[in-house]
């Protein structure tokens, strides 16, 4: 975000939001820039453990559970709204559409959705190397 956001023309005072916030780095990163924050989050305690980051950190932040693709049409509009690496794991397409048109809905006109999102490249494929988690077996 350090590269993209003094790119941006924003109004003063601008307002932001965070898909998929998890413990709200992001969301934390924008109140710190100056954005009035929110952060939405599917997952209680990552909610919680982000409201704590922010008071510790005299941030104004408010962190809310709502799942990203069943955002409401209706609300406050944002001049930015940040997906980080949400969308990336929203399997079905019907999802990500509806995560799109609500984007849509809750931005204000001519303002910034930014996206960060993995891309596969083959060099990066090692069939040989598996990470494996010890704890659980996961691959």
């Amino acid at each position: 975000m350090d590269l993209v956001i003094p790119r941006l023309c924003l109004t003063s005072n601008p307002s932001a939001l965070e898909l998929g916030t998890a413990v709200g780095p992001g969301a934390l990163y924008l109140a710190r820039h100056g954005f009035a924050t929110t952060g939405w989050e599917v997952i209680s305690e990552a909610i919680y453990q982000a409201r704590r980051i922010a008071e510790a950190e005299g941030l104004s932040v408010t962190f809310e559970k709502v799942d990203a693709t069943q955002i409401p049409h209706a609300g406050d509009a944002f001049d930015l709204i940040v997906d980080t690496y949400c969308s990336t794991h929203v399997v079905f397409d019907h999802e990500r559409s509806r995560i799109v048109y609500s984007v849509r809905a809750r931005l204000k006109p001519d303002e910034y959705f930014l996206i960060t999102s993995s891309v596969y490249e083959s060099s990066r494929r090692l069939p040989y190397k598996k990470v494996v988690d010890d704890r659980n077996g996961t691959v």
